[in-house]
This record gives structure tokens, sequence and C-alpha cells, in this order.
């Protein structure tokens, strides 16, 4: 007998068409929105900016150059293939401007609707709301 039920949703996968990093970038107070406008151009959707305060002693700031204690902390979902584009953008930028940036592998996403957000990929149709 087949498996009928009202409520239960047919299984459809759908493949994943690229994988996601975490972009963690780590900038001076009020840089914060221009590394933000930089990323959008690398179809960068996703950001979250949140204030930071350094924590580690004056010798280990000096080593990296990050002598002001009050950051911004810049959390972003890029596209695996944009990630070398970006940090030859950083390494650039981080001539003028004084930061630290890493990328952390996204291993896994619950639901579909939150991946095509993240990677601009929505269906004819759809908004970023689902609708």
């Amino acid at each position: 007998m087949p498996d009928i039920h009202p409520f239960k949703k047919k299984k459809t996968t759908s493949p994943i068409v690229e994988k996601l990093e975490m972009l963690i970038t780590i900038v001076e107070r009020n840089q914060g929105n221009y590394f933000k406008n930089l990323y959008e151009q690398y179809d960068v959707t996703f950001q979250s900016i949140i204030f930071g305060k350094g924590t580690a002693s004056s010798e280990i700031l000096s080593y990296f150059g990050l002598a002001e204690i009050e950051k911004e902390v810049i959390f972003s979902l890029i596209k695996q293939s944009k990630v070398k584009e970006v940090f030859q953008t950083l390494s650039l930028e981080f001539k003028s401007h004084q930061g630290i940036a890493f990328t952390i592998p996204l291993t896994s996403m619950i639901g579909k609707q939150c991946y095509h957000f993240a990677t601009k990929n929505l269906q004819k149709g759809e908004t970023h709301h689902g609708k």
C-alpha cells in the first residue's frame, strides 16, 4: 500500500550548485560598511556587521597592526569560487586599511530557500522572502 499522508511532502532534492564559505573580516570601527559595499561586487548576499572589542595584548595587536581595540566584525556568506578574487582585492585594501580576514567552509545548510537566498539563485517568481 502506498504511503499517503496529507501533510507529508514528497522529498525533492536540488543539487548544491556551488559551495559557500563564511568570510569573517575584522576591521577598524566605522570601516565595516566600506567592506560590506566592496563585497557586494562579488555576489555576496548575506552580510552582518557587529561591533567588537579586541582583548589581545598590545604586543600581539602591534604585531598584526591592529593597535585600536574597537573593531567591526563582518560575517559574510561567499561563493567558494569568489574567495580567491576577494582575497586578492583585500590584500590591496589592507595596505591602506588595517584588518584581517579569513574564511570557514560551510559543510551544511538547512533549507533550500536559505541556500538560494545566500547565492542569489532564486527561482522565477520567488523573492528573498520565499513568495
